[in-house]
């Protein structure tokens, strides 16, 4: 096993600085980091050039990206056009709060998904089986816009209107109360509550369908049946022997979904204010913010990578049959 790890992670040290080669050269050349100077009446030619200075922008474009790569490395991703603000502090802080709506999110899918399918490939084309399949297509067709609005004027509105509360039962927008300055958990479930919710449904069908599939392919086979035969109980059968068989195909979409909610829920965290990796990436692609661009797709590009990664170790956890050369 710490053969395979080893093997995989010089593997992925090429990949990643691959990747980095080909976001550096994209955002060099779609953004334009002195544009905004040009909105400004005061601002004059020598200010575009002491920015284009600044930043190193009047370098060859290979010493550019050494230096920029050398700096991403050791943590130093400079200051933002804006704000002043160092980028790499501000996207940790984006970072976390993805984090924490996109982990909630992806656990609550995983574990009703993945109880779901394989309650429905056991009970194959019974009632709880074709239910399911009609709520999963009908979680992936709803838009997340309009789900997100729905859940809005529900909690914010209607039921407040109608219970004659105070307050909404579950907050609508960010992640704290207006104006305070403490953490408190119970405020924070109440304004993570309707993000997660939507963002779980659009995965929890895919899930649930995935676990589905590939545990009927699992109760098919001799060990399952050998097990029957045996006297052990379904419960056993399914969790023990079944479900963990089941789980590559599921292990690799989830992989995928993990390094995705890094790079941030665009649409749920606008339709939210959630201040998250989504909200961060808007935010620098409107203001042309050209070195919070830059850490924004370096972080994205490396945490799909390191996910794919986890989930070929695991594969091989999951299933000791599966040895990579």
């Amino acid at each position: 096993m710490l053969r395979l790890i080893g093997k995989r992670l010089l593997f992925s040290i090429p990949v990643i600085l691959i990747a980095s080669g080909v976001v550096f050269v994209v955002v060099h050349r779609v953004v334009n980091p002195t544009a905004y100077l040009a909105l400004n009446p005061r601002s004059s030619a020598a200010n575009t050039q002491r920015l284009t200075a600044a930043l190193g922008l009047n370098k060859p474009l290979l010493e550019q990206y050494f230096v920029w790569l050398r700096h991403f490395f050791v943590g130093d991703w400079g200051t933002s056009l804006i704000s002043g603000q160092a980028v790499a502090r501000s996207v940790g802080t984006a970072l976390v709060n993805s984090l924490i709506l996109g982990g909630t999110a992806l656990v609550i899918a995983l574990v009703i998904g993945m109880a779901v399918g394989t309650i429905s490939a056991y009970r194959q084309y019974s009632a709880f089986d074709n239910m399911a399949t009609g709520m999963a297509f009908l979680g992936l067709s709803i838009p997340t816009a309009f789900l997100g609005l729905l859940l809005q004027l529900l909690f914010g509105v209607y039921l407040v209107q109608h219970l004659h509360l105070n307050g909404p039962l579950l907050y609508i927008s960010g992640m704290s109360d207006p104006g305070s300055t403490s953490f408190s958990f119970s405020s924070l479930l109440r304004h993570l509550a309707l993000p997660a919710f939507v963002v779980a449904v659009q995965i929890l069908g895919v899930y649930s369908r995935y676990t589905r599939s590939s545990m009927l392919d699992v109760l098919k086979t001799d060990y399952i049946r050998t097990a029957k035969s045996k006297g052990l109980s379904s419960t056993r059968i399914l969790f023990r022997h079944g479900l963990r068989n089941s789980m590559i195909p599921l292990t690799t979409q989830v992989a995928l979904d993990a390094g995705v909610l890094v790079g941030g829920l665009i649409v749920t965290e606008q339709v939210f204010q959630w201040p998250g990796m989504g909200t961060y990436f808007i935010t620098a692609m409107n203001n042309g913010d050209y070195p919070q661009i830059l850490a924004w797709l370096m972080v994205t590009v490396t945490a799909v990578i390191l996910f794919n990664l986890l989930a070929d170790i695991l594969y091989a956890f999951l299933d000791p049959r599966i040895r990579y050369v």
